[in-house]
């Protein structure tokens, strides 16, 4: 008898899993001091971002993203590092969530070229509601009434201010 094992070859199968997003990065633009420490730099054409790639679903491809926010507008170095990290938290928190750069953001604002002023302000109204407290939606709720009664007064009189345009809604 033959006491050598045969290699017997064993199949496996194995699922392709394509990564729909990669983890965001932090990228910080640097340069070398006088010790040759890489140091983080403030300066025109030196953004700061958080970059990401994305699954495009029409190619499959992973194609890069960058996000900005207002990092950049920030005076100081440790207040960028501070703003950048929490940045980079949210992307990533959008993309485990769900979020796709490539889907178009549906607003729930009807989509109109054009209000009237009593329109605009109770779609305004409405929305901003969501965020006020209590005792400032009262004051807030009075002011308004008192922008409203004063507009159409001198809407009557002048018939050149009657219409608002999405952006003086989302202005206001």
């Amino acid at each position: 008898m033959n006491d050598k094992k045969k290699a017997i070859p064993v199949l496996v199968r194995t699922l392709k899993v394509n990564i729909v997003f990669t983890k965001p990065t932090i990228f910080i633009p640097t340069k070398k001091d006088k010790k040759g420490n890489e140091v983080p730099v403030i300066g025109n054409g030196r953004s700061w971002y958080v970059k990401f790639s994305f699954r495009n679903p029409k190619t499959e491809l992973l194609e890069p993203f960058r996000r900005k926010g207002d990092i950049n507008r920030l005076k100081t170095i440790t207040e960028r590092k501070k703003a950048i990290k929490i940045l980079r938290r949210a992307v990533e928190r959008w993309l485990q969530d769900g979020y796709s750069p490539f889907e178009e953001i549906k607003t729930t604002l009807e989509i109109k070229k054009t209000f009237t002023c009593k329109e605009a302000i109770e779609i305004a109204l409405k929305e901003k509601q969501k965020v006020w407290s209590v005792g400032s939606k009262k004051t807030k709720i009075i002011n308004i009434n008192v922008f409203i009664k004063f507009f159409s007064v001198f809407a009557s009189k002048n018939n050149t201010l009657c219409m608002f345009t999405n952006h003086c809604i989302f202005t206001f």
